[in-house]
């Protein structure tokens, strides 16, 4: 290393320290701008007015959203009161001719419904899924999967 840098980073002693505390202290003849405590007042009247109309917008913004949320649940009570009388004035005769649906027992359901039995669904042979995915690859096992899919949909046509 040089002498340059050996002597930047030299430290001084405590007693060289001391002395340079005292001198500092004795002959300290450095003095604040003017202008520091007007600038100093300045900006925390400007931080104290950001903080002021940053608290005002927020109870703006609390107001209107205090009014969004009862403007819609006025909304939706009166939905659902006005709902009924609506549809009664559109179609008043759907009720008299019989042409809305009423709820249905579950019994009416299923005897509606065209619900096949096990033997109209298993008719012919259906492989096992040992059979379907008796591959050895991974892309053997995933091709496998739609073979069952695929005997049914060639069945259908």
């Amino acid at each position: 290393m040089s002498d340059k840098t050996t002597e930047l980073n030299k430290y001084l002693s405590d007693e060289e320290l001391l002395s340079l505390i005292e001198d500092t202290e004795k002959n300290m003849t450095a003095v604040a701008p003017p202008d520091l405590a007007q600038n100093v007042i300045d900006r925390i009247e400007t931080a104290e007015a950001a903080r002021e109309k940053d608290k005002r917008q927020k109870v703006i913004e609390y107001r209107q959203f205090c009014f969004k949320v009862g403007f819609g649940v006025a909304a939706a009570i009166a939905i659902i009161i006005v709902a009924p009388f609506v549809t009664l004035k559109l179609k008043p005769d759907m009720y008299q001719t019989g042409t809305v649906s009423r709820a249905e027992s579950r019994e009416d359901v299923l005897r509606a419904e065209n619900i096949p039995t096990k033997d109209e669904v298993v008719k012919g042979y259906i492989p096992t899924k040992e059979e379907a995915l008796d591959h050895d690859r991974i892309t053997g096992k995933i091709s496998g999967s739609h073979y069952i899919s695929n005997f049914y949909n060639s069945e259908e046509r």
